[in-house]
This record gives structure tokens, C-alpha cells and sequence, in this order.
């Protein structure tokens, strides 16, 4: 029975950090509304910032200056979660708790409860709606 759990839970893991999405160029707005992106261009560059909008022409992101990159040297879009999950925070506050000067006592507790904590994480994360994955974009053509 553990042993299933853990595997049920390993793909559960696995599923969450593939993840990709097709979307219409008039579908980018609304998808990425308030989210961290970062678009490959045909030169090999990264511009990374926070969605400002779309035109005809091209998307516009800012990170302390705005800049628009055309859309026909859109390679690829990723977008981020806007805040961390639960059970991320969770996993952090438990990894420093085990790192302390007291290793040799801290590290079995913070395992116990981590592993004790983990499904409570994920089912707030379920509750509040929070999608901490990050998500490849692949521009569909536009529709005639």
C-alpha cells in the first residue's frame, strides 16, 4: 500500500513540472494577465519580465524598462507562477529547519514532518487554486 501511495505521488510530482499549453495569439492576454515571462527570439536571446500586453505586431513585457519583441522572432513564451505553492514554502521552511546547527536531531523531525505535511500542502494548493507550475506556450497559427 506505501509503496503505491509513493509511486502515485512521485508521478503526481513528475506531471506537475511538464507542462506545456497551445494558445492562440488572441488567447495571450487573458493566459498571461499579471505573470512573469520569459520569451525566447530567433537571436537566441531571453527577455524576461512581466506581461504588459500584445498588438498585431509583437508582445510587450517590463522588468524596469518595457520592450517589445516581434512576434515573428517569438520563438518560444514561458510563463511563471505568480506566487509559490504551499507545499513549496512548506519544503523550504523544512529544508532550513533541517539545516541548523543541530542537524543530527532536526533532520529526522523535518522528514517526519515534511512527509506528514506534504498531502495538507497540496490539498490547500487544490483549495486556493494556486498553479505553481511554470508553462511552456507553443503559438498556435491563426485560426481563417
Amino acid at each position: 500500500m506505501t509503496r503505491r501511495l509513493v509511486l502515485f505521488m512521485a508521478i503526481l510530482l513528475i506531471a506537475g513540472f511538464a507542462n506545456a499549453k497551445d494558445l492562440h495569439w488572441k488567447d495571450l492576454p487573458r493566459y498571461l494577465k499579471g505573470k512573469r515571462v520569459t520569451i525566447a527570439d530567433g537571436k537566441g536571446m531571453n527577455h524576461t519580465g512581466w506581461f504588459v500586453s500584445t498588438n498585431a505586431d509583437g508582445v510587450s513585457i517590463a522588468d524596469g524598462r518595457t520592450i517589445e519583441i516581434p512576434r515573428d522572432s517569438i520563438v518560444s513564451i514561458t510563463r511563471y507562477p505568480a506566487q509559490s505553492s504551499h507545499a513549496e514554502a512548506f519544503g523550504e521552511r523544512m529544508l532550513n529547519f533541517a539545516l541548523s546547527p543541530f542537524a543530527i536531531v532536526t533532520v529526522p523531525v523535518a522528514a517526519v514532518v515534511f512527509f506528514a505535511g506534504l498531502p495538507v500542502c497540496v490539498l490547500l494548493d487544490a483549495v486556493d487554486h494556486r498553479d505553481s507550475r511554470i508553462v511552456t506556450i507553443k503559438l498556435l497559427p491563426d485560426p481563417k
